[in-house]
């Protein structure tokens, strides 16, 4: 990995990579991406169609959560609870803060009905889907259950930030995707474009599945989300004109680089100092990963 996307989030080394503790706890590579898959499905459930957060925090939590999973194997942690502290936690850091009941109830609830989708042979895995069904079923828990996780989620949180070094500093996909929407709109046919963006956006949502979004930089996983995205609707991405004021406003993170106005390759209108070869090896995790889930 070429690595010279520095910016302001922390990313790991590929030697840190061959670091695994689930492998270590036999947990094979299959089974780790089908749970980080199950993980990732509930935080964003929680996250965004719960709690109503925008789509940026959860997936910082994600990030937060994919950190913890790195140090901590599979079998010794509640992956549910932690994946919705990790939501607590970036909700917070973002002035997105929720209460913690409210949050514990949410919890509670979509943790249930993830299990039930997994038992859907034998239960209805509908059957917490209104609101009297889930009022129900946290009065049937009780007020103890409440009560209990409160001292659950406040271990998880300190357990969670000591793991991170207490470095909640993270840049998401979002971000990149909104800036090629906008430099790219217009240039390729309206429909194809509409097609194109929906599919990036449920490749980025994979993506954060995996751990790639600790060692590549958001800037890498959104052009392999767009770039894959292209290949499956066969659709070519034209060269674009890149100002020399717009090109250096996009690299501020990175340092002052001086760039006449030219045409670049569409990836390129995110930093000139991205590599091919970053680009390359995330596309290859990635593709990786996807067999993995199938």
């Amino acid at each position: 990995m070429a690595q010279i996307l520095k910016g302001r989030m922390k990313l790991l080394t590929k030697e840190s990579w061959e670091y695994n503790p689930n492998t270590k706890a036999n947990i094979d590579l299959k089974k780790e991406a089908q749970l980080r898959k199950e993980s990732i499905k509930f935080m964003m459930s929680l996250g965004v169609e719960s709690l109503h957060l925008p789509l940026s925090t959860v997936q910082k939590a994600i990030v937060i959560f994919q950190r913890f999973c790195q140090n901590v194997s599979f079998k010794n942690f509640d992956r549910f609870l932690y994946g919705t502290v990790s939501i607590l936690l970036m909700a917070k850091d973002d002035y997105h803060q929720r209460r913690l009941e409210d949050t514990i109830k949410s919890f509670l609830i979509v943790a249930q009905k993830m299990r039930l989708q997994q038992f859907n042979k034998y239960v209805d895995p509908n059957r917490l889907e209104t609101k009297e069904q889930q009022e129900a079923y946290l009065q049937k828990l009780g007020p103890k259950a409440i009560t209990m996780h409160h001292e659950n989620f406040q271990t998880a949180e300190i357990e969670i930030l000591q793991m991170s070094g207490y470095d909640l500093v993270v840049e998401v996909t979002s971000k990149y995707l909104d800036i090629f929407k906008k430099k790219y709109n217009g240039i390729t046919d309206k429909i194809v474009f509409q097609d194109l963006i929906q599919l990036a956006e449920e490749n980025t949502n994979t993506i954060y599945m995996s751990n790639l979004c600790l060692y590549f930089h958001p800037m890498i996983l959104t052009i392999v989300a767009i770039q894959a995205a292209a290949e499956k609707l066969n659709c070519n991405l034209p060269n674009i004109q890149i100002e020399s004021n717009e090109q250096k406003q996009e690299d501020d993170d990175f340092g002052d680089i001086d760039i006449p106005a030219q045409q670049v390759e569409w990836w390129q209108m995110f930093s000139k100092r991205i590599q091919k070869e970053d680009i390359n090896d995330c596309m290859q995790y990635y593709q990786d990963f996807i067999k993995l889930l199938n």
